[in-house]
């Protein structure tokens, strides 16, 4: 018994050491085998990646008007990807093929925002315009937000401002729906922590006053809405809702008043949401144009009226304002003014 197990105990031994010396052969072999051909593939699948971006580079170079230093956004992409995609080609001239592929897949998705951008109407301008309309409103409302004192209005505040610096890395970055959808988020959180450092105010006159006073300075600095196409409505909504909670204000009912108010506000982040394009001159001229014709219709009806002559003074220098703002390219300011010049006409009571 013993013989047979001892003599089994060896064949499995040397079993096992044919086999770990066959495993070393092969093992050996496959180590013999070069490697170059493996390295070729994938040199070639990345060749063929930095191929493909080229193209989409030089289509974009091709459908782009973009003059050295241009600062537009698809310019600003655009030149993005081409950098990127030089990268990516020092990377391949010394062999790092991941880096290689990595930099020229970021260099085509930079190119296709590029194109994308451009083939928009507004060439990234509404973009651009957005961002600046946000950046208006955080001014607007900050130091609000932080007289008050109130630690949930001020943190949320903090939040609007992060929220906005995020959007404006994702415009840089080339995403611009990111950076659209990050602005929207930084006003809605900009306008939420108004409210919360106003907190019951409106259950007073005064209070509520102030509430009205303010929701009048947004709809002012958000007149280029009544111009921006599908925001068009919540715009025309927003202005009829305020209009309701001065008449309550008037009709001593604040509590109602405050709150209509602030349902305007809402109605102006609704439009603002849904803008979809920049304001144009054109649409600030014919404003102009017509409050001009407005403001020489007052001057034939005001009459020796001092308190009617003080209206129409300051709704004047408003128009004058107006015309300042258009002749230095800002439009949204310049139709502030002139919302504010026919607030002001509107208290003439011709």
């Amino acid at each position: 018994m013993r013989t047979r197990g001892t003599s089994s105990s060896r064949e499995v031994r040397a079993a096992w050491t044919v086999g770990r010396a066959v495993a070393g052969l092969v093992a050996g072999l496959v180590l013999l085998v070069p490697a170059a051909p493996v390295s070729a593939q994938v040199a070639g699948d990345v060749q063929r990646a930095l191929d493909v971006t080229q193209g989409v580079i030089d289509r974009a170079s091709t459908t782009l008007d973009c003059p050295p230093d241009e600062d537009r956004l698809p310019c600003v992409y655009l030149g993005q990807a081409r950098s990127l995609q030089s990268s990516a080609r020092a990377s391949f001239g010394s062999g790092f093929l991941r880096d290689a592929l990595a930099l020229t897949l970021r260099a085509r998705d930079r190119a296709y925002s590029a194109l994308r951008v451009g083939q928009d109407a507004t060439g990234g301008e509404f973009l651009r315009f957005s961002l600046e309309r946000t950046d208006a409103l955080l001014d607007r409302v900050a130091p609000i937000v932080r007289e008050s004192g109130v630690d949930a209005a001020m943190r949320l505040l903090d939040v609007a401002f992060d929220a906005q610096r995020r959007a404006k890395q994702a415009a840089l970055d080339g995403r611009p729906r990111v950076a659209l959808s990050g602005t929207y988020q930084a006003r809605e959180r900009a306008l939420t922590a108004l409210r919360l450092a106003e907190g019951n105010r409106g259950a007073t006159p005064d209070g509520a006053r102030a509430i009205l006073e303010r929701t009048d300075d947004l709809l002012r600095d958000g007149a280029w809405l009544a111009d921006a196409g599908a925001s068009a409505a919540p715009y025309a909504r927003a202005i009829a809702l305020q209009e309701r909670a001065h008449a309550r204000l008037d009709a001593g009912d604040s509590g109602r008043a405050a709150a209509l108010s602030q349902a305007a506000r809402d109605a102006l982040t609704q439009a603002f949401t849904r803008a979809d394009r920049p304001l144009q001159r054109a649409a600030v001229e014919r404003e102009l144009s017509a409050n001009a014709s407005a403001l020489e219709r007052a001057h034939a009806r005001v009459g020796d009226d001092a308190e009617r002559k003080r209206h129409l003074d300051r709704a004047e220098e408003h128009h004058r304002r107006a015309q300042d703002h258009l002749r230095e390219g800002r439009f949204a300011p310049a139709l502030s003014e002139l919302r504010a010049s026919k607030e002001a006409l509107s208290r003439l009571g011709l």
